[in-house]
């Protein structure tokens, strides 16, 4: 087995209920008018004036990470909070936040994880509902050192022994490869910890075949998984 190289996948699964489409001119962004949201976890009020307004919010995020949204429906009794990328051409969430009201106000989080960028919410009122609302975001960086490009088996990235790499897996970013070389028989150890709610952790041989395959499920930051695998290649 001298010279064999092995290919290590990581990928995540979401549970999606339903995908939904939003088809807008070529031209669209240039009619939107965005209000800079900032990450440092302060309300900013808005207002739905008339039937079929809407508001849209810009986030910037500098490194990788966690996005949290913490919207709130005042007076606008029933209202949508969705979050895409800048473009508006891909939809990360779509939540209905109704029965809400200044004296009983209904709350709603998103976390999402995501790579460096601009993001958009969008809010409006459901038909002709109108009022008022509040929204904020906050981040936290994910801290991860694994490169930029291990998203293929062609770029997979150089894991050597006793090297621990902390890896990012987002909403954009689903996939990292690391590449093992072994110049000798040896018995290997992967110890992979997620902070996922549900992964994979898959073997692969140099002719891209796969060896093995591991889910492990309902991890979390606060209660991480750890899965080991050991084998003499």
């Amino acid at each position: 087995m001298h010279g064999r190289k092995g290919i290590l996948k990581l990928s995540f699964g979401i549970i999606l209920a339903l995908s939904l489409l939003l088809l807008l001119p070529k031209d669209s962004k240039a009619a939107v008018s965005y209000v800079p949201l900032s990450t440092n976890n302060t309300w900013v009020s808005g207002q739905i004036s008339s039937s079929g307004e809407t508001d849209f919010y810009s986030v910037k995020i500098n490194k990788a990470g966690w996005l949290t949204i913490d919207y709130q429906g005042l007076s606008v009794e029933d209202s949508y909070i969705e979050i895409y990328n800048y473009d508006l051409t891909k939809e990360y969430c779509r939540t209905n936040v109704y029965n809400s009201s200044d004296t009983a106000p209904k709350n709603h989080t998103d976390v999402l994880a995501l790579e460096p960028g601009t993001y958009a919410l969008k809010i409006y009122g459901y038909g002709k509902n109108v009022g008022g609302y509040r929204v904020r975001a906050s981040f936290k960086a994910a801290n991860n050192n694994e490169s930029s490009n291990n998203d293929t088996f062609a770029t997979a990235q150089n894991l050597n022994l006793n090297q621990t790499v902390t890896g990012f897996l987002s909403e954009d970013d689903a996939l990292d490869f690391y590449k093992v070389e072994l110049k000798s028989r040896k018995t290997i150890r992967f110890i992979y910890t997620s902070y996922i709610r549900d992964s994979y952790f898959q073997i692969w041989d140099k002719d891209y075949i796969e060896t093995f395959k591991q889910n492990v499920y309902s991890a979390s930051e606060e209660n991480p998984k750890t899965y080991v695998y050991e084998e003499t290649l």
